[in-house]
């Protein structure tokens, strides 16, 4: 690796660390970015989906 690699490795980790995402879950975080990459990045697309997201289940409970 190079020094550059190290420090990029390292500011992500600390990145990670000042955010509460422990370093062994970084493959959800990863899919977690990327389901919000799928939405262009829109933080008003996200929330609503994730919204409706939430409602469903609620209602899902609900009818069960």
């Amino acid at each position: 690796m190079t020094a550059t690699e190290l420090k990029s490795y390292s500011d992500l980790r600390t990145e990670l660390r000042k955010a509460g995402i422990p370093i062994d879950e970084i493959s959800k975080f990863a899919n977690a970015v990327n389901g919000i990459r799928q939405y262009g990045y829109d933080v008003g697309k996200v929330i609503s989906e994730f919204s409706e997201s939430q409602s469903l289940k609620t209602r899902h409970k609900m009818l069960q």
